[in-house]
């Protein structure tokens, strides 16, 4: 499942509820909003391990001196950020989780899940509206794709509307198809009063691997609708012990 969050520390009591109701082997957050300064052990949930890669860029001068800031412990730019839960038992690792050092940048957090012959290659990103095309982040994932991987799926917020017939969807369709990928069809998943946009989705190896697909009847958090697909395995992933 992914949900664009828009801040885990407001939505944290929907997300536990989430995960301790529901069905679910891994959870993709963006826009986590938190920072290096916060404790990881701040956000457990029982059953799960939380893996993060936070925004971390530090504030600039004229913001940090602000009214609304001046009362505030850190000096963290807010917004962004990536936040993964994984079910306890699920063998993972992380294989890339590069620092941002411009706004513009796609945030990302690529794990590997599984292990041996059966491991999933899986990505959670964030590029804000606006920022950089998105050539680097699937430029990694074909230097990745080589590697014996039972399948790979991509989640996040690309802020890139496939409701829109323009230059950048089209841009970003060819990245997709390039990269051998398929974007998920779930229709709009952000709401406004007057608008809706496609702009949170999955993407997959292959269609034939998804047995289900499913968003929210309503958004989840800030306007955007929560994302699932239920993907096939030829043979289910290891468990391991919990808490490794």
């Amino acid at each position: 499942m992914h949900i664009n969050i828009n801040s885990l520390r407001d939505h944290f009591t929907q997300v536990r509820d989430l995960l301790t109701t529901q069905n679910i082997d891994v959870l993709s957050l963006v826009e986590s909003w938190m920072t290096p300064n916060l404790p990881l052990t701040m956000y457990n949930i029982p059953g799960f391990k939380l893996i993060r890669n936070d925004r971390g860029l530090l504030a600039t001068a004229t913001k940090r001196r602000r009214k609304h800031n001046r009362k505030r412990k850190f000096k963290y730019m807010q917004g962004g950020g990536i936040a993964v839960y994984i079910r306890s038992g699920i063998p993972h690792r992380i294989i890339h989780a590069p620092q941002t050092v411009t706004l513009n940048e796609t945030e990302c957090l690529w794990i590997e899940i599984g292990r041996g012959k059966q491991k999933l290659l899986f990505g959670a990103d964030y590029r804000r509206p606006g920022g950089f095309y998105l050539n680097k982040l699937f430029s990694f994932y074909r230097s990745m794709s080589h590697r014996a991987y039972c399948g790979s799926i991509l989640a996040g917020d690309f802020n890139v509307n496939l409701l829109l017939d323009e230059y950048e969807m089209a841009h970003y369709r060819h990245l997709v198809s390039e990269a051998s990928l398929d974007i998920v069809p779930f229709g709009a998943t952000h709401h406004g009063l007057t608008f809706d946009t496609a702009i949170d989705y999955i993407i997959v190896d292959s269609l034939d691997k998804v047995i289900a697909s499913t968003k929210s009847p309503t958004p989840f958090a800030a306007a955007h609708d929560s994302i699932m697909v239920e993907y096939a395995l030829a043979a289910p992933l290891p468990l391991c012990s919990v808490g490794k």
